[in-house]
């Protein structure tokens, strides 16, 4: 008898949870409904002389590799790395529920994902904006739009990890603008 109490308990606790997720949860609209909107951006503008005689991505991670410390401007593709999410369990009617995130970076590879060697991953802000994206599962916004255009980035190279194919860096930003 103790076993169909059982059984019958959980399955009521089933229903009452898919309930609960059917009509409470996260609450959240999709952002995609919404839009970007006014959230901050930041305005590229094209290079000047000062960033003439900049690296290319290949140039800098060739021979010795970049050094931690050092103030470099690089050329490269502007690239969005590969969101994460949290993985809350969305119901049907509330599908938007979990936030995401993710960086932008320099990567010749058109998946950027800052997990190989190559890549250069770009911190800090331009103008009091923040260099990093956030949404939800439907749309995630960045400040600038990253659809693999050549920009020069000004800044500091740091260590940023280890991966199993080698190391990683970033560049902590001074400034960004469209290569010419």
């Amino acid at each position: 008898m103790s076993t169909k109490v059982t059984t019958l308990s959980s399955l009521s606790l089933l229903i009452v949870a898919l309930g609960l997720s059917m009509i409470g949860g996260c609450e959240a609209d999709c952002l995609i409904d919404e839009g970007c909107g006014d959230r901050p951006t930041i305005a590229l503008k094209p290079c000047g002389a000062e960033t003439d005689g900049a690296v290319t991505l290949e140039a800098l991670f060739s021979g010795e590799g970049p050094v931690d410390g050092a103030r470099a401007v690089v050329e490269g593709p502007l690239r969005q790395e590969s969101a994460l999410c949290t993985q809350l369990g969305c119901s049907p009617i509330d599908s938007c529920c979990n936030g995401c995130g993710s960086g932008l970076g320099l990567a010749e590879r058109g998946d950027f994902d800052l997990s190989e060697p190559g890549d250069l991953s770009l911190r800090g802000q331009i103008d009091g904006v923040e260099l990093a994206c956030g949404g939800d599962d439907s749309l995630v916004c960045c400040p600038i739009q990253a659809a693999g255009q050549r920009v020069r980035a000004t800044g500091t190279i740091r260590e940023a990890g280890v991966s199993v194919d080698g190391p990683l860096f970033s560049l902590q930003i001074e400034a960004l603008c469209l290569a010419p």
